[in-house]
This record gives C-alpha cells, sequence and structure tokens, in this order.
C-alpha cells in the first residue's frame, strides 16, 4: 500500500484546479478598431488547437507536481532474513536445530576465535530482559573452562555474562555471537537441558521480519510532469513564462539536498526514573516519562520514544533496572544518543541485596540459604539468621539452617541513611513431608528407568512402593520422556502440587530498594550503544548536528513552481 511521507501536501491538491478556471474564465469583451490590414493580422496570431485536452493535461500536470512533493512511497513487504549459523557441521548444533536455514545474511556464531582464556566460571544470572531470552529459564548453571575476549563495540549489546564479568553472548549489527565454542573441552552448554531453547529462540530473534527497502516513486512522477510539459509546450507553444517552472521541474529531478551545520535545539526528551532506590537521589520534579513505583521499566521508556523527531534523550537514573525490556538493546533501537547525568554516590547503607534458598522444603530438613550483603569495606556487620548470630564483612555469605520460615536481619551502624532493607524474609514455602508418588509402567524399560530417576533427584519426592500410601499416581507413557527433556511438564506440576511460588507476605520494601546506589555498568552500556555520554554536566556535551533541506519537502519551492506553470498559462490565456 502507497504511504506518503510528506502527506500534509495533500491539501493543495484543489489547486490543480486552476487551469480548469483560467479555461473558462470569461475575459473582458475587448474594443474593436477595425482598420484595413485586420484580416492579415488574425490569419497570423497562432490559436492553440486541443483546447480540451490542454485543459486535462495541465490537471494532470500540477496533480502530479503536488503528489511528488508529498512523497509517495512504495514500502516492501517485511521479509525474514536468513541465519547462518556456524560451525554449521558442529553436531551439537545439527541435533539442535534440524531443518533451520545454516546460511544467510544474518549469523550465529559459536566458532569463538580469538585470545583463549582459562578459568572455572559459570554464566551469570542475566539481570535484563533481552527479547531473544524472554523465556529462556536461567542458564547460570552452565559452566566454562575456556572462551575468548568477545570484542564490546560501540554498538554491541551483550546478552549475557560470565561471572568474571567478560561478556558471553553478544549482538552487534544483527551478529550474535558465543565467546564459548560448542566443545565439552570449552563448556558444558551444549548439555545443559535449555541449550535447544536458546538456539532456537536466538535464530528466531535473528530471523525476525524486517522491513525491506522502500519504493521511492517520487523520480518517476517528476519525469512524468516533465513529459506532460513537453507535451504541453507542443500543443500551445513556448512562452519565456514557463521556462523558470521546466528549469524547476529538471532541478528536482536531480534531488538536490542543502546541508549545513546546526545546533540541535530542544528537541531532547527527559526520563526521570523516581523509583524507590532514588529516594537519596537528585532528579528533576519533571519529564517527558516519569519512572515510579516500586519496579524500574527503563527499556519500556526509551521505546516509547522510538517514533519521536528527537535530537537527544536525558535519562536521570542510577542504573537498577529490574523489570521489562533489555535497557541497553532497547538504547540501540532508539537511534538517538542517550546522555546520563552521573548520579550522587551511593549512601552509606547496609543492604542485603539478594537472598535465594529452595523455592519449597521439607520443615525441619536442612538447607542452603546464601546472601549477599553490602555495606561499608573493612567493617563487620551483625547477622542474624534464626537461631543463628555471627559478625561478617559485607560479601556472600551462605548458611545451613532447618527449613522454616525466617527472616535474615543485619544490625543497622551509626550514620545508615535507612534501615528497611536491612531485613528480608526468606522466600521460601514449607510442606510437612515429601509428596508420595507411585510410578507405574507395563514394563521395566527404559522410559521407566528414566522417569524413576529424574522423580528420585527430586527431595521433596519420595517414591512409594504401596499405591495405598501413595499421594499421586503416575504412569510412564510414551511422551514422558519428551516432557522432561524440554523441562516444563514435570515442573510445571510439582510447582503447581506443591505450591512452589513466593511466600505470601512480600518484603515490605521493594526489591529495588535494596540496592542503592549507581548500577555503573548498566549506565555506562546505555551511553555507549546509544552513542550518548554519562558525565556530571550533560550540558557540556557537543549538541552540534547536520542540518539538510530537501527541496522536494519544501512548500515555498512547490507553491513558486505551481505559481509559474499557472502565471504562464494565465499569459497566454490572457493574449489570445
Amino acid at each position: 500500500m502507497i504511504q506518503f511521507l510528506n502527506p500534509v501536501i495533500l491539501w493543495a491538491l484543489p489547486l490543480a484546479l486552476a487551469p480548469l478556471l483560467l479555461r473558462h474564465r470569461k475575459p473582458r469583451d475587448p474594443v474593436e478598431v477595425p482598420f484595413a490590414a485586420m484580416r492579415f493580422l488574425k490569419l497570423a496570431r497562432p490559436r492553440p488547437r486541443h483546447h480540451r485536452l490542454l485543459t486535462a493535461i495541465r490537471i494532470a500536470l500540477l496533480t502530479i507536481l503536488i503528489l511528488a512533493f508529498a512523497r509517495p512511497d512504495l514500502p516492501s513487504p517485511r521479509s525474514q532474513t536468513s541465519v547462518a549459523i556456524l560451525p554449521a557441521g558442529n553436531p551439537y548444533l545439527t541435533a539442535a536445530l534440524g531443518s533451520y536455514n545454516t546460511t544467510g545474511a544474518h549469523t550465529l556464531d559459536f566458532t569463538s576465535t580469538g585470545e583463549i582464556q582459562s578459568g572455572n566460571l559459570t554464566v551469570a544470572p542475566g539481570p535484563y530482559f533481552h527479547p531473544a531470552l524472554q523465556i529462556i529459564p536461567s542458564l547460570h548453571q552452565v559452566h566454562v573452562r575456556r572462551w575468548v575476549k568477545l570484542p564490546v563495540e560501540q554498538r554491541t549489546i551483550i546478552l549475557l555474562r560470565l561471572s568474571n564479568g567478560d561478556p558471553f553472548l553478544t549482538e552487534t549489527a544483527g551478529q550474535i555471537q558465543c565467546a564459548a565454542a560448542l566443545d565439552p573441552d570449552w563448556t558444558d552448554l551444549p548439555f545443559h537441558p535449555n541449550f535447544l531453547p536458546l538456539v532456537t529462540e536466538l535464530t528466531k530473534y535473528l530471523q525476525r521480519p524486517t522491513p525491506g527497502p522502500s519504493f521511492d516513486i517520487t523520480p518517476y512522477l517528476l519525469l512524468l510532469a516533465l513529459v506532460l510539459a513537453l507535451l504541453e509546450l507542443a500543443l500551445a507553444g513556448f512562452t519565456r513564462w514557463k521556462l523558470p517552472a521546466l528549469l524547476l521541474v529538471l532541478l528536482l529531478l536531480l534531488h538536490p539536498v542543502f546541508r549545513w551545520p546546526a545546533t540541535r535545539g530542544n528537541s531532547t526528551a527527559t526520563i526521570v526514573d523516581r523509583t524507590d532506590s532514588m529516594a537519596f537521589q537528585p532528579t528533576p520534579a519533571s519529564g517527558d516519562i516519569i519512572l515510579t513505583g516500586p519496579t524500574t521499566d527503563l527499556g519500556s521508556a526509551l521505546l516509547a520514544l522510538t517514533n519521536r523527531p528527537l535530537a537527544r534523550v536525558i535519562l536521570y537514573t542510577d542504573g537498577q533496572h529490574n523489570t521489562g525490556p533489555d535497557p541497553v538493546w532497547a538504547a540501540a533501537q532508539l537511534g538517538v544518543p542517550v546522555v546520563i547525568p552521573n548520579p550522587a554516590p551511593a549512601p552509606l547503607d547496609v543492604s542485603i541485596t539478594s537472598l535465594t534458598c529452595p523455592d519449597v522444603a521439607v520443615a525441619g530438613r536442612l538447607i542452603d540459604v546464601t546472601a549477599t550483603i553490602t555495606g561499608p569495606a573493612n567493617q563487620l556487620l551483625r547477622v542474624t539468621l534464626g537461631h543463628i548470630t555471627t559478625n561478617i564483612p559485607p560479601g556472600t555469605v551462605t548458611f545451613q539452617i532447618p527449613a522454616a520460615k525466617l527472616e535474615l536481619q543485619v544490625a543497622p551502624i551509626p550514620g545508615e541513611v535507612t534501615d528497611k532493607n536491612n531485613r528480608r524474609p526468606l522466600p521460601i514455602s514449607i510442606v510437612d513431608r515429601p509428596y508420595r508418588v507411585f510410578l507405574q509402567s507395563a514394563a521395566p524399560d527404559w522410559e521407566y528407568r528414566h522417569v524413576r530417576h529424574a522423580l528420585a533427584q527430586d527431595p521433596l519426592v519420595e517414591l512409594v512402593t504401596d499405591p495405598q500410601q501413595a499421594d499421586e499416581i503416575i504412569a510412564t507413557t510414551n511422551e514422558t520422556w519428551r516432557l522432561r527433556r524440554y523441562g516444563t511438564a514435570f515442573t510445571a506440576y510439582w510447582q503447581t502440587r506443591l505450591g512452589r511460588a513466593r511466600p505470601p507476605g512480600a518484603p515490605s520494601v521493594s526489591d529495588e530498594f535494596y540496592r542503592l546506589g549507581p548500577n555503573e555498568q548498566l549506565i555506562r552500556d546505555i551511553a555507549r550503544v546509544s552513542g550518548g555520554v554519562y558525565e556530571d554536566v550533560i550540558n557540556s556535551w557537543p549538541l552540534q548536528q547536520e542540518s539538510r533541506l530537501d527541496l522536494r519537502n519544501s512548500w515555498l519551492v512547490m507553491l513558486l513552481l505551481l505559481a509559474a506553470f499557472t502565471a504562464a498559462w494565465a499569459r497566454q490565456r490572457m493574449l489570445h
């Protein structure tokens, strides 16, 4: 479907009727003064012919010129991009992808060439929500023994990092690269249950439909206008009044664009983060988008500005993003620089930034509770969990305690800005006993053995031999192993039956409030991929840009062109 890039000029279409009005305008009756040679003058004066055809040509000429200035554009249909997956002959990729195309413009690269690093790392839990990873469960159990240092350019988006901070998955201009080769000596990623969904979703992301190049109809309309103008000259004759209009049409066919340096001006949008973690940060009182509440969705705020003609975006935030799309990816889609003023230093605060434990446990059984506590360096903090009280420095600590409804507490320190984030309840549900399951099968085949082994690994499941004692009887079928293979059906089943959900009674403060202070890694990544800056004084950033004038978008040029043609025809009408 044809769309117009400059549709406001279509309001000038009524001006195309000017030749018709001139044609039917009744001229004043001239005063005839006969003299002897009048007969010869009447024979010598040229008379235009084909009046109706000339009027139709002139109306068509003006209509085509107006449509040309409205910039008609014929967009190409959205087409999928083919993807090249490297290395194409890798057995793990072949088994995972099956019939996927392995040649194309975009690449999913697992070759990992470069300087090889060695160690024993894991994939860090992704704090952001890249569109390609929205439905992928955590990959933090993936171990990496060898990897390469992936280059991080200005537009590079880091999807996942390793536990030492190095990039693990990066995206640059439609190319996704992994830091580890698909080799057991490098990583156990090919054996991870989420490897197949990961590769599939990355491939779908690279193959997402994108609009192809559009077809600009404007030059062809101008060429048709030139042909009609020459035809009009052949039928009505040439006058010097038509020359400027013809030259202007020829000039527009060359598509001249004038450029000069200019200031960006005030085309600036402001996003103000005033969520819980920004309670101790100086922020403006107003902005185009103001974020409030217990969560921060920087990605959606940036994407909301994608269709606005902006020179820059000013983002006041501490970088504590915890929901919505990846703000680094969103900043790359925005297409304009994002300027981030340097947030205030982290205030004096002790906080429990993370607390992990099993979602559900049997009452009284020992469980591991891991907490990360931040606070002033070189200062011991008094930490209490149940009957355990200890003094530890800031960092990560693990407790082994009987499963129960407990709360981790850290004693406040002098001068602390708030003590609301010094206590945090364990996110755990308690059951009285394991869930008893009786597993039956027509024969003890390999499928029965697989399911039995999977259930025996769950500490909340007790396999019984008497069906009368069972809470649930499960019969293996030909599809049971497939459900377990993809890691969704059994997990959802046990979560539903055992109530594996966050316990009732959420913390008194939001999760974001547990992290006071700037997340500089995210802030610098947003500024890097958008071409912006991260500094103290945003007014020092140069706001020079190149201004340009396209004559095909100018109302003034179009009106001059129409006026030139109309004046020439009016003059011709007066002469005849």
